[in-house]
């Protein structure tokens, strides 16, 4: 049977792992079908924390010649995922299996993933609570946190049990994390860095009280097992629920801070200025941004200036002769704030003026206020060159 369609399937992912974790082994980043190059396991170089085995699950082969956030796959901004072939432009799976996406570690359309966690001398008869733990994370691994839930819990946190595909539930968590990493993939190498900070905050903070409520499971073991189990049901669930809360917020956060082509780094400033969210320049060289696909700023400008087609009196040319000319020069040009001829002197008026005074003059107040229009649009468009 022909497998070779599955070799970057599941064989580039299987590489990167045991790379990860022996990266003295120099392993080849490329197989055959069989994988024959790559040995059954690996013994890992550093001992592996749960945060790495996190970092794994939520990998894009960054750094590598493989990084799905790099290139003309991801468009301009880094996006990881690689969509599922379907029957578009009447394309069929023959086709489709000639060809191949690199298959990331965190997959766009993972469900679910997990670390389990078991724990030295917990032995539930010793200690009459069992301490081993799953951290648990739904949707994505990049744009997920991993919940701790303990082995000893009677039921899983309601806000983890809960979800249908068919419908959005904000009391699910799954639901929380899919809508931001779906918001957040359009631009991705800008959002990333605010989802890593969302998920080192809280699971750090689970790292770090980690001992404390195991030693106090412990200790309520001794006495009552039930009100030790009890203890780590209310303390999972409180996880799972603030988990929920803040996702949700945090949705709420990025729509504020990434939109409509703009950044806004700091919302609670007197004035907000944002930054704008263009393309690089690679993406804009590919898509012929400037004249043909492949061509150059600098190239196109030569093109202009040898054609005699790159000066700005031409560029700028209005129906009524007037031109924008270089900054400094003699000529005429508009600034944001333009004179209206036939109604005021310098400096225009604001808009809401304008709209009063159309309306009281009629036509020839609406002429006014055209020809104002008129000017400020050539001076905004001047202004954003």
């Amino acid at each position: 049977m022909d497998r070779g369609h599955l070799s970057p399937y599941v064989n580039r992912r299987t590489w990167r792992i045991l790379d990860l974790v022996a990266p003295s082994l120099k392993l080849p980043s490329k197989t055959d079908i069989w994988a024959r190059d790559y040995p059954f396991s690996v013994k890992a170089e550093r001992p592996l924390t749960v945060a790495d085995i996190e970092a794994f699950q939520r990998d894009h082969y960054e750094g590598t010649e493989f990084d799905t956030t790099k290139g003309p796959m991801g468009g301009p901004w880094g996006d990881p995922a690689r969509y599922d072939g379907g029957a578009v432009d009447g394309m069929t799976k023959p086709e489709l299996l000639a060809g191949a996406f690199e298959r990331v570690i965190s997959l766009f359309r993972t469900s679910y993933s997990f670390v389990t966690q078991s724990r030295p001398n917990t032995d539930p008869e010793a200690t009459g609570v069992d301490l081993a733990l799953t951290w648990f994370g739904q949707f994505t691994p990049h744009a997920s946190t991993y919940v701790p839930v303990y082995a000893a819990v009677d039921m899983v946190p309601s806000s983890l049990s809960r979800g249908s595909l068919f419908e959005m539930d904000r009391g699910a968590n799954f639901w929380a994390h899919c809508t931001v990493g779906n918001y957040a993939s359009h631009w991705y190498v800008f959002t990333i860095e605010d989802i890593k900070e969302l998920q080192n905050e809280l699971e750090s903070k689970w790292f770090e009280d980690q001992s404390s409520v195991e030693e106090e499971a412990a200790k309520l073991a001794i006495s009552s097992p039930d009100e030790a189990k009890k203890y780590l049901q209310d303390y999972c669930e409180k996880q799972a629920t603030t988990t929920l809360s803040r996702w949700w917020s945090f949705f709420d956060y990025m729509v504020a801070k990434f939109h409509d082509g703009y950044i806004v780094k700091n919302r609670f400033a007197e004035m907000i200025v944002p930054d704008k969210l263009f393309y690089p320049r690679w993406w804009l060289e590919s898509v012929g941004y400037w004249g043909r696909v492949g061509e150059t700023s600098s190239e196109r400008a030569k093109e202009l200036e040898e054609e005699g087609e790159f000066d700005y009196d031409k560029i700028y040319m209005d129906k009524d002769g007037k031109t924008f000319t270089k900054p400094g020069t003699a000529s005429t040009t508009y600034s944001n704030t333009p004179a209206v001829e036939g109604v005021g002197g310098a400096g225009g008026g604001s808009h809401l003026f304008m709209l009063v005074l159309g309306i009281a003059l009629g036509v020839g107040g609406g002429f006014a206020a055209q020809k104002y229009w008129k000017n400020e649009r050539r001076a905004h468009v001047y202004e954003r060159v």
